[in-house]
Protein backbone atom coordinates (compact mmCIF):
# COMPACT_ATOMS: atom_id res chain seq x y z
CA UNK A 1 0.00 0.00 0.00
CA UNK A 2 1.34 3.40 -0.86
CA UNK A 3 2.14 5.63 2.05
CA UNK A 4 -0.47 8.32 2.71
CA UNK A 5 1.36 11.52 3.51
CA UNK A 6 0.69 13.06 6.93
CA UNK A 7 -1.07 16.09 5.44
CA UNK A 8 -3.70 13.90 3.74
CA UNK A 9 -7.22 13.88 5.17
CA UNK A 10 -7.52 10.46 6.82
CA UNK A 11 -11.32 10.68 7.15
CA UNK A 12 -11.67 9.98 3.44
CA UNK A 13 -8.66 7.82 2.57
CA UNK A 14 -7.79 5.21 5.14
CA UNK A 15 -4.41 3.54 4.53
CA UNK A 16 -4.70 -0.20 5.04
CA UNK A 17 -2.11 -2.67 6.26
CA UNK A 18 0.16 -4.39 3.71
CA UNK A 19 -1.97 -7.55 3.70
CA UNK A 20 -5.39 -5.99 4.23
CA UNK A 21 -6.83 -6.62 0.78
CA UNK A 22 -6.84 -9.34 -1.83
CA UNK A 23 -5.23 -6.91 -4.27
CA UNK A 24 -2.31 -6.29 -1.94
CA UNK A 25 -1.73 -10.03 -1.57
CA UNK A 26 -1.75 -10.56 -5.33
CA UNK A 27 0.48 -7.54 -5.94
CA UNK A 28 3.00 -8.71 -3.36
CA UNK A 29 2.96 -12.26 -4.73
CA UNK A 30 3.70 -11.26 -8.33
CA UNK A 31 6.31 -8.74 -7.22
CA UNK A 32 4.63 -5.63 -8.62
CA UNK A 33 6.46 -2.43 -7.72
CA UNK A 34 4.39 0.15 -5.83
CA UNK A 35 5.19 3.85 -6.16
CA UNK A 36 5.74 5.37 -2.71
CA UNK A 37 6.97 8.86 -3.58
CA UNK A 38 4.70 11.42 -1.81
CA UNK A 39 5.04 13.65 -4.88
CA UNK A 40 2.92 11.05 -6.67
CA UNK A 41 0.62 9.79 -3.92
CA UNK A 42 -0.13 13.06 -2.09
CA UNK A 43 -1.93 14.89 -4.94
CA UNK A 44 -4.00 11.79 -5.71
CA UNK A 45 -4.92 11.35 -2.05
CA UNK A 46 -6.06 14.97 -1.84
CA UNK A 47 -8.07 14.58 -5.06
CA UNK A 48 -9.87 11.54 -3.64
CA UNK A 49 -10.59 13.50 -0.47
CA UNK A 50 -12.12 16.38 -2.43
CA UNK A 51 -14.47 14.01 -4.22
CA UNK A 52 -15.49 11.82 -1.31
CA UNK A 53 -15.96 14.65 1.18
CA UNK A 54 -18.03 16.81 -1.18
CA UNK A 55 -20.29 13.86 -2.00
CA UNK A 56 -20.55 12.47 1.58
CA UNK A 57 -19.18 9.09 0.52
CA UNK A 58 -17.68 6.40 2.72
CA UNK A 59 -13.87 6.40 3.10
CA UNK A 60 -11.82 4.40 0.64
CA UNK A 61 -9.65 1.71 2.18
CA UNK A 62 -6.52 2.97 0.44
CA UNK A 63 -4.80 4.29 -2.64
CA UNK A 64 -1.84 2.95 -4.57
CA UNK A 65 0.15 3.58 -7.74
CA UNK A 66 1.60 0.48 -9.38
CA UNK A 67 4.55 0.84 -11.74
CA UNK A 68 3.08 -0.64 -14.89
CA UNK A 69 2.92 0.71 -18.43
CA UNK A 70 -0.71 -0.36 -18.93
CA UNK A 71 -3.21 2.48 -19.41
CA UNK A 72 -5.38 1.56 -16.45
CA UNK A 73 -6.96 2.45 -13.12
CA UNK A 74 -9.45 0.48 -11.05
CA UNK A 75 -11.16 0.09 -7.69
CA UNK A 76 -10.93 -3.37 -6.14
CA UNK A 77 -13.83 -5.09 -4.29
CA UNK A 78 -12.39 -3.88 -0.99
CA UNK A 79 -12.40 -0.18 -1.86
CA UNK A 80 -8.72 0.30 -2.70
CA UNK A 81 -8.15 2.63 -5.66
CA UNK A 82 -5.22 1.71 -7.92
CA UNK A 83 -3.62 3.73 -10.70
CA UNK A 84 -1.00 2.45 -13.11
CA UNK A 85 2.02 4.65 -13.70
CA UNK A 86 1.31 4.15 -17.42
CA UNK A 87 -2.03 5.93 -17.05
CA UNK A 88 -0.57 8.80 -15.01
CA UNK A 89 2.30 9.23 -17.47
CA UNK A 90 -0.13 9.32 -20.40
CA UNK A 91 -2.69 11.64 -18.81
CA UNK A 92 -2.59 15.11 -20.35
CA UNK A 93 -3.95 17.06 -17.40
CA UNK A 94 -5.21 16.85 -13.81
CA UNK A 95 -8.76 17.04 -15.17
CA UNK A 96 -8.26 13.73 -16.98
CA UNK A 97 -7.06 12.12 -13.75
CA UNK A 98 -10.00 13.69 -11.89
CA UNK A 99 -12.52 12.10 -14.26
CA UNK A 100 -10.94 8.66 -13.96
CA UNK A 101 -10.77 9.01 -10.18
CA UNK A 102 -14.45 9.99 -10.00
CA UNK A 103 -15.32 7.09 -12.32
CA UNK A 104 -13.58 4.58 -10.04
CA UNK A 105 -15.13 6.11 -6.92
CA UNK A 106 -18.52 5.65 -8.61
CA UNK A 107 -17.66 1.97 -9.16
CA UNK A 108 -16.79 1.63 -5.46
CA UNK A 109 -19.96 3.47 -4.41
CA UNK A 110 -22.10 1.00 -6.38
CA UNK A 111 -20.07 -2.11 -5.40
CA UNK A 112 -19.43 -2.85 -9.09
CA UNK A 113 -16.20 -4.79 -8.54
CA UNK A 114 -17.97 -7.42 -6.43
CA UNK A 115 -20.86 -7.62 -8.91
CA UNK A 116 -18.41 -8.06 -11.80
CA UNK A 117 -16.76 -10.93 -9.92
CA UNK A 118 -20.09 -12.74 -9.62
CA UNK A 119 -20.80 -12.15 -13.31
CA UNK A 120 -17.41 -13.61 -14.22
CA UNK A 121 -18.25 -16.76 -12.25
CA UNK A 122 -21.58 -17.10 -14.07
CA UNK A 123 -19.83 -16.60 -17.39
CA UNK A 124 -17.20 -19.24 -16.62
CA UNK A 125 -19.76 -21.83 -15.51
CA UNK A 126 -21.88 -21.16 -18.59
CA UNK A 127 -18.99 -21.58 -21.03
CA UNK A 128 -17.62 -24.63 -19.25
CA UNK A 129 -20.98 -26.39 -19.12
CA UNK A 130 -21.88 -25.63 -22.72
CA UNK A 131 -18.55 -26.66 -24.19
CA UNK A 132 -18.03 -29.76 -22.06
CA UNK A 133 -21.52 -31.15 -22.64
CA UNK A 134 -21.52 -30.34 -26.35
CA UNK A 135 -18.04 -31.69 -27.00
CA UNK A 136 -18.73 -34.81 -24.94
CA UNK A 137 -21.95 -35.62 -26.77
CA UNK A 138 -20.52 -35.10 -30.23
CA UNK A 139 -17.34 -37.04 -29.48
CA UNK A 140 -19.30 -39.83 -27.83
CA UNK A 141 -21.62 -40.07 -30.81
CA UNK A 142 -18.77 -40.44 -33.29
CA UNK A 143 -16.82 -42.89 -31.18
CA UNK A 144 -19.90 -44.97 -30.54
CA UNK A 145 -20.97 -45.10 -34.18
CA UNK A 146 -20.81 -48.55 -35.71
CA UNK A 147 -17.85 -48.92 -38.00
CA UNK A 148 -16.20 -45.72 -36.80
CA UNK A 149 -12.71 -45.34 -38.18
CA UNK A 150 -13.35 -47.36 -41.31
CA UNK A 151 -15.48 -44.93 -43.28
CA UNK A 152 -15.49 -47.10 -46.42
CA UNK A 153 -17.92 -45.70 -48.95
CA UNK A 154 -19.32 -43.09 -46.54
CA UNK A 155 -20.05 -39.60 -47.79
CA UNK A 156 -19.12 -36.54 -45.72
CA UNK A 157 -22.79 -36.22 -44.79
CA UNK A 158 -22.97 -39.83 -43.57
CA UNK A 159 -19.65 -39.50 -41.75
CA UNK A 160 -20.17 -36.18 -39.95
CA UNK A 161 -23.76 -34.93 -40.11
CA UNK A 162 -25.98 -38.00 -39.98
CA UNK A 163 -24.69 -39.24 -36.58
CA UNK A 164 -25.77 -35.94 -35.00
CA UNK A 165 -29.21 -36.05 -36.61
CA UNK A 166 -29.71 -39.60 -35.41
CA UNK A 167 -29.13 -38.70 -31.76
CA UNK A 168 -32.05 -39.46 -29.45
CA UNK A 169 -34.21 -36.63 -28.12
CA UNK A 170 -32.39 -36.43 -24.81
CA UNK A 171 -29.01 -35.94 -26.45
CA UNK A 172 -30.42 -33.42 -28.93
CA UNK A 173 -31.91 -31.53 -26.03
CA UNK A 174 -28.58 -31.50 -24.22
CA UNK A 175 -26.92 -30.12 -27.35
CA UNK A 176 -28.90 -26.94 -26.77
CA UNK A 177 -26.48 -26.27 -23.92
CA UNK A 178 -23.80 -25.48 -26.49
CA UNK A 179 -25.38 -22.22 -27.80
CA UNK A 180 -26.76 -21.56 -24.33
CA UNK A 181 -23.15 -21.63 -23.12
CA UNK A 182 -22.73 -18.25 -24.80
CA UNK A 183 -25.70 -16.74 -22.98
CA UNK A 184 -23.76 -16.45 -19.71
CA UNK A 185 -20.85 -14.48 -21.19
CA UNK A 186 -23.15 -12.23 -23.22
CA UNK A 187 -25.30 -11.58 -20.15
CA UNK A 188 -22.21 -10.86 -18.05
CA UNK A 189 -20.58 -8.53 -20.56
CA UNK A 190 -23.84 -6.67 -21.13
CA UNK A 191 -24.22 -6.02 -17.42
CA UNK A 192 -20.59 -4.92 -17.10
CA UNK A 193 -21.07 -2.46 -19.96
CA UNK A 194 -24.04 -1.03 -18.09
CA UNK A 195 -21.85 -0.65 -14.99
CA UNK A 196 -19.27 1.31 -16.99
CA UNK A 197 -21.91 3.64 -18.41
CA UNK A 198 -23.36 4.21 -14.94
CA UNK A 199 -19.89 4.97 -13.53
CA UNK A 200 -19.25 7.39 -16.42
CA UNK A 201 -22.50 9.22 -15.75
CA UNK A 202 -22.07 9.34 -11.97
CA UNK A 203 -18.47 10.56 -12.37
CA UNK A 204 -19.71 13.82 -13.88
CA UNK A 205 -22.18 14.25 -11.01
CA UNK A 206 -19.47 13.59 -8.42
CA UNK A 207 -17.14 16.10 -10.08
CA UNK A 208 -19.84 18.73 -10.32
CA UNK A 209 -20.81 18.31 -6.68
CA UNK A 210 -17.13 18.71 -5.71
CA UNK A 211 -16.88 21.86 -7.85
CA UNK A 212 -14.23 20.22 -10.05
CA UNK A 213 -13.93 20.45 -13.85
CA UNK A 214 -16.09 17.87 -15.64
CA UNK A 215 -14.51 17.91 -19.11
CA UNK A 216 -11.50 15.63 -18.44
CA UNK A 217 -13.34 12.67 -19.97
CA UNK A 218 -12.55 13.97 -23.46
CA UNK A 219 -8.79 13.56 -23.01
CA UNK A 220 -9.24 10.20 -21.29
CA UNK A 221 -11.36 8.62 -24.01
CA UNK A 222 -9.04 9.87 -26.76
CA UNK A 223 -6.15 8.16 -24.99
CA UNK A 224 -8.29 5.05 -24.40
CA UNK A 225 -9.12 4.91 -28.10
CA UNK A 226 -5.43 5.05 -29.03
CA UNK A 227 -4.69 2.24 -26.56
CA UNK A 228 -7.54 0.17 -27.99
CA UNK A 229 -6.40 0.75 -31.58
CA UNK A 230 -2.95 -0.53 -30.63
CA UNK A 231 -4.49 -3.60 -28.98
CA UNK A 232 -6.65 -4.31 -32.02
CA UNK A 233 -3.62 -4.76 -34.23
CA UNK A 234 -3.60 -8.33 -32.96
CA UNK A 235 -6.44 -10.18 -34.79
CA UNK A 236 -7.14 -12.43 -31.79
CA UNK A 237 -7.54 -9.41 -29.50
CA UNK A 238 -9.87 -7.83 -32.04
CA UNK A 239 -12.03 -10.96 -32.21
CA UNK A 240 -12.26 -11.47 -28.44
CA UNK A 241 -12.92 -7.82 -27.64
CA UNK A 242 -15.51 -7.56 -30.40
CA UNK A 243 -17.40 -10.65 -29.18
CA UNK A 244 -17.02 -10.07 -25.44
CA UNK A 245 -16.61 -6.33 -24.96
CA UNK A 246 -17.31 -5.33 -21.36
CA UNK A 247 -16.85 -1.59 -22.07
CA UNK A 248 -18.53 0.54 -24.68
CA UNK A 249 -16.23 1.97 -27.33
CA UNK A 250 -14.30 5.01 -26.05
CA UNK A 251 -15.73 7.36 -28.68
CA UNK A 252 -19.31 6.24 -27.99
CA UNK A 253 -18.84 6.80 -24.27
CA UNK A 254 -17.29 10.22 -24.88
CA UNK A 255 -20.23 11.29 -27.07
CA UNK A 256 -22.69 10.12 -24.43
CA UNK A 257 -20.97 12.22 -21.76
CA UNK A 258 -20.90 15.27 -24.03
CA UNK A 259 -24.69 15.12 -24.18
CA UNK A 260 -24.93 14.68 -20.40
CA UNK A 261 -22.51 17.54 -19.72
CA UNK A 262 -24.45 19.87 -22.00
CA UNK A 263 -27.69 18.94 -20.24
CA UNK A 264 -26.14 19.54 -16.82
CA UNK A 265 -24.92 23.00 -17.81
CA UNK A 266 -28.07 24.06 -19.66
CA UNK A 267 -29.48 27.15 -18.00
CA UNK A 268 -27.04 26.92 -15.11
CA UNK A 269 -24.57 29.78 -14.72
CA UNK A 270 -20.93 28.66 -14.44
CA UNK A 271 -19.63 28.43 -10.89
CA UNK A 272 -16.06 28.92 -9.67
CA UNK A 273 -14.13 25.67 -9.90
CA UNK A 274 -11.32 24.43 -7.70
CA UNK A 275 -8.42 22.72 -9.38
CA UNK A 276 -8.20 18.95 -9.28
CA UNK A 277 -4.42 19.02 -8.76
CA UNK A 278 -2.41 22.24 -8.52
CA UNK A 279 0.03 23.06 -11.37
CA UNK A 280 3.04 22.67 -9.08
CA UNK A 281 1.82 19.31 -7.74
CA UNK A 282 1.07 18.12 -11.27
CA UNK A 283 4.54 19.05 -12.43
CA UNK A 284 6.15 17.27 -9.48
CA UNK A 285 3.99 14.18 -10.03
CA UNK A 286 4.97 13.97 -13.68
CA UNK A 287 8.63 14.51 -12.84
CA UNK A 288 8.60 11.81 -10.16
CA UNK A 289 7.14 9.28 -12.62
CA UNK A 290 9.56 10.08 -15.44
CA UNK A 291 12.43 7.55 -15.53
CA UNK A 292 15.83 9.16 -15.08
CA UNK A 293 18.02 9.07 -18.17
CA UNK A 294 21.38 7.43 -17.63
Amino acid sequence: MVAIAPTAKPSNVVPSSPNATWLNKVTNKIGAVVERDPAVTQPLTELVSKLTQANNLKPLTGLRVVKNEAFNAFADPYGCLTYSSGFLNTASSPDEVAFVTAHEIAHDKNNHAMQAGVLNIISGISIGLGLSVGFGLVLGTYLGRKGHGKGEGLTHYEQWVKPILEMNKVKKGLLLLVPLGLVGPLFAEGNKRDMELKADSEALLLLRQANLPTHGYGEFFKHAQLAEDKLFRNPLNWLLLTLFRDHGTPLQRMQRLKVQEATMQNGTPPTPQQVAISPSQWGNLKKALTPEKT
